[in-house]
């Protein structure tokens, strides 16, 4: 109890008129205002400068965005491309394949015409009418 009172005596002897007890208030006032000032500005330098790296990184991702935006486009384009080439050779392969395939037929068929001829009197007249026809079913072709 001793200390505590000896503290009580002190405040006493230091803040003993209205006066001194008002000048130490606005004292501390002043001096919690001017802390808050300065953490404020520090606070506010900071954002100021968080923001300025955001804006910069905001201009450096739309850039990269647009690059890769335009490299996308080369790409798609790139696939369609290559996709419309295949559709074309798959049709080629195909139409040729039809084609081979009527031209051995037609082969097919003359060669049968031709095992078909019959040995005698008669081969002049058949190899007549197969030359006619190989000759009428070439030029088709």
């Amino acid at each position: 109890m001793l200390l505590l009172e000896a503290v009580c005596a002190a405040i006493k002897a230091v803040f003993a008129t209205p006066e001194r007890i008002f000048f130490a208030t606005v004292l501390i006032i002043l001096a919690l205002a001017g802390g808050s000032v300065l953490t404020y500005r520090h606070e506010r330098d900071v954002a100021r400068t968080k923001l300025t790296q955001a804006q910069a990184d905001l201009v450096k991702a739309q850039g990269d965005n647009k690059a890769l935006a335009g490299l996308v486009a080369t790409q798609n384009a790139a696939v369609a491309d290559l996709e419309a080439k295949a559709k074309l050779r798959q049709y080629q392969a195909a139409k040729a394949d039809a084609e081979a395939q009527a031209a051995q037929s037609k082969y097919t068929l003359l060669a049968g015409k031709i095992q078909a001829q019959v040995p005698g009197s008669d081969q002049c007249a058949s190899l007549h009418g197969l030359r006619q026809t190989f000759t009428t079913e070439r030029g088709k072709l």
